[in-house]
């Protein structure tokens, strides 16, 4: 698949302790997105996929499951088209890096071999190990958000400071945690929403069209940053993508 090359917009900040952070520094929307908000993405997903197959197995398809599956995925691939990964490194250094949701998961690795010079190291998402394959971020559940943790693998590498670290990067800007959910929201705002579909047999043999009458919380995510973008204030010019 040709993916069209983007701009990482590649941003690293130092997690602080609630006490520490400056709150006058705090961008005045409601849409924050700590890690527990990255975290439960592929449960989200997960529930609403099983969910959608319990349905399917109770009642008589109208239309084959293939058919449904495959213009399910399509769908979900025009909705959830953007896509933002955090690293974390040590338990306290976030990478933020911006992705295509069609990318392959081997691109987390490029991304972390070309950007970030700590040796061989492994990337474990909900306590599991990523394979590095050609599994696209979202059939691979990662998409669209995500935090994932690398291990080096030289237990020896540590960094007393963010700066640092820094100098072992490539391409990666020093940001507050502030500005790093700007990047995100504005670029997850992008997205649309995905509402799955399931057409079934009624007894009057009617075509039943069943639609998740509660969005998913991605799709309320979605609105919530799409408002945020248009009444958030701009990002530095040097954030800006050339």
């Amino acid at each position: 698949m040709n993916l069209p090359a983007i701009d990482r917009n590649a941003v690293i900040f130092e997690l602080l302790p609630p006490p520490l952070k400056d709150e006058n520094l705090l961008v005045a929307v409601d849409n924050s997105e700590d890690d527990k908000f990255f975290e439960i993405t592929a449960q989200d997903v997960a529930n609403m996929q099983r969910l959608l197959t319990e349905k399917s197995n109770n009642e008589k398809a109208l239309i084959p499951r293939k058919y449904l599956e495959e213009k399910n995925k399509k769908q979900r691939e025009n909705a959830w088209k953007n896509c933002v990964i955090r690293f974390k490194l040590f338990g306290k250094y976030i990478i933020q890096a911006l992705f295509i949701s069609t990318e392959p998961v081997s691109n987390l690795f490029d991304f972390i071999i070309q950007n970030l010079f700590i040796g061989e190291f492994q990337l474990k998402y909900l306590m599991k190990k990523i394979e590095k394959n050609e599994i696209n971020l979202l059939n691979a559940n990662i998409a669209p958000k995500a935090s994932i943790i690398i291990h080096p693998i030289n237990n020896l590498i540590n960094f007393d400071s963010l700066d640092e670290l820094l100098k072992n990067t490539k391409n990666i800007k020093k940001c507050s945690e502030e500005e790093a959910e700007l990047i995100s929201c504005q670029w997850l705002s992008e997205n649309s929403i995905y509402q799955p579909q399931n057409y079934l047999i009624e007894d009057n043999n009617s075509i039943k069209n069943i639609q998740e009458n509660n969005n998913s919380q991605l799709d309320q995510d979605i609105l919530q940053r799409r408002e945020a973008r248009e009444n958030a204030p701009p990002l530095p010019k040097w954030f800006k993508k050339k």
